[in-house]
């Protein structure tokens, strides 16, 4: 239905569907929207929800301590992916797929290898092909020209070898681009090996036959003259030539063949009012009472019998009136207690002096409809009629009510006495209910709510970490309530869960008592919490009996924990071991006394009759008093003589080891004595209510005194006493007898929180292991750890999932893993953060140990070598080799070789500052100096011709030295500019490796240091060109031929450090500079002065 608010400001409730269910379908819900009238601006439903839906690229993560439904929304992790709408997890990505950046969906992983479309592949490509063609272009030239005595000199088999295995290395580059397949990662280095051993093995043969020829040009040398000669001209047998190359190339084959192999092996009371304004009873109730005359009198509600009969209704004749029966003597003996403490307030000359107390007890026989007779009884009278002077108001016969037992009845009984603010106090009525001030503002107890009833067992469920329990309870106030107080009050203190909550029904319903205990059994969780009373345990032990369910651990509310119906021999194999929440136990000094003194003759003279203490008697003894009052049942026996003796009667009446609804009793007929004698100290007028009839609620929500037993007695704002309750256990004795017994309490006071003290050592557990068992849903998860719930499942269900790497939780049942910061990194438990490794070239290594071994060694050596030049200065070897010049070299490589240690340890400011500028001008030094040597030798040699002499002015020693200057200021200026501009600067890459921190130089501008390079490589170019121009010079300028080859391993050491340097991750980029640059300055080193020095 849906309230239409017409325009005419008319409602009407029209009909806008159904939901049903058939045998077929289960619930179906028929919704028609567009007829239902919306009260918002918009005409349309609200957005009610505690979290907005997660979106797919994010996962639900609840927050603690929360209801289920708020949640946050945390975005997949890097390779995660969720792709519906609230997601609990996230899914990782196949191993060659990765997360989008939305993290919905996963995507192929970018693919990369050299490829044949890129820059770097096609210029590769491009330079092997070329170096193809090129072998081939002159192994047609040699192929064309092979009659001519320079390739019949030049061992023209050997060439076209040499020239073929040229053309196959060239070509074998092709197999280290383009995406990998088997045949090519089988091949690509197979063809390379053998290729480069085929071309190697030719020249080393090459070689020996051009030792041997100069050999045989010496004396005594004819043989082998005669030999190679034959070998070079007519080459009739080459066997020792062919049988080098095939032992050299078989060699390299098998060991190619050997890897490949092995490559292959691895992959939820009628009163009327007349006009003559006089009130008289239409009737009264035949109620089962006790009654003592008094200035002032109490009222009494207890449980004396257990049953009831009500007649039927004809509705043509007056009802009869219902009758009670099975005597209830505990139940009695707290009715007892009622007058003994109001017999004790009367001798007491402190308390209420001069004033008497008297009570009118009646028995409810557990029914609320007799119940509510006997309190309507209390507050109106059982006078025949009275006159009133204007209306019928007026005082009520009693000032206040002890009672109801039982939360239903106390419901509906303080909602009648609150409109006439008659104050009820309760002994043993729970309900947490009855703790609201608006529908019960007369409503007091002396025994703890359920609300408090619930949080002691939830502190004893914490106590011992039971996390995972059933919960059963009546269904009647007191159960219902007291399941929804537990499911509310556990799910906000976070310490457990409900693994399933049943209603035990009324009677013996077998079918439905058989589907719950078929639900426990099925069911992991090993604690069963009950709210329920004594009959529907007794219906539901039976069932238990009969599957014979053990290893449960049963905690007992307050209604059932001291039954001694349940511990008989056939039940304590199931129940024994129970946990209890039970009322105080209390001490009442002089009750016994009292109790044994009681006689049928003694309290019968009362104007009203005692009926109560005659049944008790007929019970007690087994016979009769003549004939029953009204309303009772004739028991039959043998007639009662009142000379019987209590002291020799069988029963538990006398019994008063375990006072507890009568020590609540007790405390409530105080409360109100107190109540009434602080009203009665009140001066007329100077009162809060002025003689009000209200006035003894106001004085009883202020009571504050302490038993004899020691405890405190006061009110809180809602009507409840200080909570206090014992916990008992139940104890199964060998000879097969239970004992119930304290092993510890719960209580709350006003300075201190609530206090659980339980004796452990005390408690029997009924299992194998004599220890409390283990009731938990999902077992905690560790440290390194996050808890994940199970979709559709309570939150103590969960799974553990380990944290991701680079996270950790360092807690038990952590909900998040958290990042470590950026240095750190997660411990292999992912429990803790642990430092990044830290990694750069360092002295400690073995690579840094040999790198500053080799760059000490060329310092020694070009100092070594300094010193011969400088010693052997006068020389013409010497002087010849435009020693000035020398120097310079000598002093730039051992710059060079020192700079190198610049690019090893952990980088600081002013070593990454200096490292490249260092290098670059050292290296442009010692490159200028070659240069301005080549020229010089170029120069020299054109000067030696007629008509060249004018070309040395141009060479002298000022122009060289300023050439040198020239050129090496301008390295300086590009680096002066660079570290002026964007300085190189020590740098923490944490992006290369999650696991380590690389230490490492940021060049600051690429730009720099590629004009550093640049720069230098021009000018070896240059020099190159020019050495290489005159490499044909006579021998008495062989100067330039030691400065083409010295250039040509200078320029091959970094046109190879390009792309090493720039695939080389972290400190072996640093390893590849600093390698380039001790290569190339001892191939300087050793082509240029190696020679002279010899």
């Amino acid at each position: 239905m849906n309230w239409l608010w017409l325009p005419d400001g008319r409602t009407m409730v029209q009909n806008v569907g159904e939901v049903k269910g058939s045998p077929f379908r289960g619930e179906e819900l028929t919704l028609y929207e567009d007829k239902i009238f919306w009260n918002f601006e918009s005409n349309k439903p609200p957005h009610s929800v505690c979290s907005e839906s997660c979106p797919p690229g994010t996962r639900m993560s609840r927050k603690k301590g929360q209801p289920v439904c708020c949640f946050d929304c945390l975005p997949c992790s890097e390779g995660e992916i969720s792709n519906t709408t609230d997601s609990m997890e996230c899914t990782s990505c196949p191993e060659d797929f990765w997360s989008s950046p939305q993290r919905d969906h996963c995507v192929p992983k970018k693919a990369e290898f050299l490829s044949y479309h890129e820059p770097l592949g096609i210029c590769l490509t491009a330079a092997s092909l070329l170096g193809t063609v090129i072998s081939a272009v002159v192994l047609g030239i040699f192929i064309h020209h092979r009659s001519t005595p320079v390739v019949r000199a030049n061992n023209s088999e050997l060439s076209f070898l040499l020239l073929v295995s040229l053309k196959l290395c060239f070509l074998c580059s092709l197999l280290f681009i383009g995406r990998p397949r088997l045949w090519t990662c089988q091949l690509r280095h197979a063809a390379f090996g053998i290729s480069f051993v085929l071309c190697v093995s030719c020249i080393l043969v090459k070689t020996m036959v051009v030792l041997a020829v100069f050999r045989a040009s010496k004396p005594g040398g004819s043989n082998e003259s005669t030999r190679a000669s034959k070998s070079i001209k007519k080459k009739p047998n080459q066997q020792h030539e062919n049988s080098s190359k095939v032992m050299w190339t078989a060699s390299q084959v098998s060991l190619c063949s050997f890897l490949c192999l092995l490559s292959l092996d691895s992959h939820f009371y009628f009163l009327e009012c007349s006009p003559l304004h006089s009130c008289r009873m239409q009737e009264q109730f035949n109620l089962s009472g006790m009654h003592r005359a008094g200035d002032v009198v109490l009222g009494g509600l207890f449980e004396i019998h257990f049953f009831s009969v009500f007649p039927d209704l004809s509705f043509s004749s007056k009802p009869q009136q219902p009758t009670c029966h099975g005597f209830d003597v505990l139940g009695f003996r707290q009715a007892q207690t009622m007058a003994f403490a109001i017999d004790e307030v009367n001798r007491n000359p402190h308390l209420l002096p001069n004033v008497t107390l008297g009570y009118s007890i009646y028995d409810n026989c557990v029914k609320l409809a007799i119940g509510f007779r006997a309190a309507l009884s209390l507050i109106s009278g059982e006078e025949e009629r009275f006159e009133l002077t204007d209306t019928c108001k007026g005082s009520p016969p009693v000032i206040g009510i002890v009672g109801d037992s039982s939360s239903t009845r106390s419901i509906a009984i303080s909602t009648v006495l609150g409109l006439y603010r008659v104050p009820m106090v309760s002994y043993f009525a729970t309900c947490s209910c009855l703790s609201d001030r608006q529908m019960f503002p007369s409503f007091f107890r002396t025994i703890p709510s359920d609300a408090f009833q619930v949080s002691a067992m939830i502190q004893i469920l914490k106590h011992f970490s039971w996390t995972w329990a059933g919960l059963l309870v009546s269904d009647d106030d007191y159960g219902l309530h007291a399941a929804r107080s537990f499911q509310s009050d556990l799910a906000a203190s976070g310490g457990g869960c409900l693994a399933y909550v049943e209603v035990l029904p009324w009677g013996e319903d077998r079918p439905e008592l058989r589907r719950i205990v078929g639900v426990m059994k099925a069911s992991t969780a090993l604690v069963v919490i009950v709210f329920a009373h004594e009959t529907h345990m007794i219906n539901l032990m039976e069932e238990v009996r009969r599957q014979n369910v053990t290893g449960l651990q049963w905690i007992a509310s307050e209604a059932w924990t001291a039954a001694s119906v349940l511990q008989t021999p056939e039940l304590m194999p199931f129940l024994a071991g129970t946990l209890g929440i039970a009322i105080r136990r209390g001490e009442i000094s002089g009750l016994r006394e009292f109790l044994q003194g009681i006689h049928p003759e003694e309290r019968s003279n009362d104007h009203y009759g005692n009926s109560m203490v005659k049944q008790f008697w007929e019970h007690t003894f087994q016979c009769k008093f003549a004939p029953p009052p009204a309303g009772q049942v004739d028991t039959g026996g043998r007639p009662c003589t009142g000379r019987e003796h209590l002291e020799d009667a069988e029963t538990e009446f006398m019994d008063l080891s375990n006072l507890r609804p009568e020590y609540n009793v007790y405390k409530a007929v105080y409360a109100l004595a107190y109540a009434i004698n602080d009203m009665l100290k009140c001066e007329p007028g100077r009162g809060p209510f002025g003689g009000s009839a209200v006035a003894i609620v106001y004085y009883l929500e202020k009571v504050n005194f302490t038993t004899p037993f020691g405890d405190q007695v006061s009110f809180d704002e809602n009507g409840d006493a200080l909570p206090i309750y014992d916990i008992m256990n139940w104890l199964w004795l060998p000879d097969g007898r239970a004992k119930v017994q304290n092993i510890g309490e719960v209580k709350r006071s006003p300075s201190r929180d609530e206090e659980l003290t339980i004796h452990e050592d005390k408690i029997f557990w009924n299992f194998e292991s004599k220890k409390p068992p283990h009731s938990v849903c999902s077992e905690s998860c560790p440290p390194g750890t996050r808890m994940s719930r199970k979709k559709g499942q309570p939150v103590c269900c969960f799974d553990c999932l380990p944290c991701s790497e680079g996270k950790i939780s360092n807690t038990t049942d952590s909900m998040e893993c958290t990042s470590c910061p950026e240095d750190f990194w997660s411990s292999p438990q992912r429990d803790h953060c642990v430092p990044k490794k830290t990694e750069f070239l360092s002295y400690h290594e073995p690579l840094g140990i040999c790198l500053t071994a080799a760059s000490l060694l060329g310092t020694v050596i070009s100092a070594v070598v300094l010193g011969i030049f400088i010693h052997h200065r006068s020389t013409p070897v010497v002087r010849a080799n435009n020693s000035e010049l020398s120097y310079q070299i000598l002093v730039s490589l051992k710059l060079c070789f020192l700079c190198s240690l610049l690019f090893i340890g952990r980088p600081r400011l002013w070593t990454c500052q200096l490292r490249h500028a260092a290098f670059g001008i050292s290296f442009v030094l010692c490159v200028s100096c070659i240069l301005v040597k080549t020229m010089v030798v170029l120069a020299v040699f054109r000067a030696s011709k007629p008509g060249g002499g004018a070309t040395l002015k141009w060479f002298g020693v000022v122009q060289q030295r300023m050439t040198v200057i020239i050129l090496t200021s301008i390295q300086a200026a590009i680096c002066l500019s660079w570290i002026i501009l964007a300085s190189p600067f020590p740098h923490k890459n944490t992006q290369y490796s999650n696991e380590r921190i690389i230490y490492e130089c940021a060049v600051g501008s690429t730009v720099g240091f590629v004009l550093l390079l640049s720069y230098i490589g021009l000018l070896a170019t240059l020099s190159f060109l020019i050495a290489f121009y005159s490499r044909k010079l006579p021998d008495s300028f062989n100067e330039a031929k030691l400065i083409t080859f010295s250039m040509l391993i200078f320029c091959a050491v970094w046109v190879a450090f390009v792309p090493a340097y720039i695939s080389s991750p972290g400190k072996y980029a640093d390893t590849v500079e600093v390698f380039a640059i001790l290569a190339s300055s001892f191939g300087l080193l050793a082509s240029l002065f190696g020679p002279k020095c010899y």
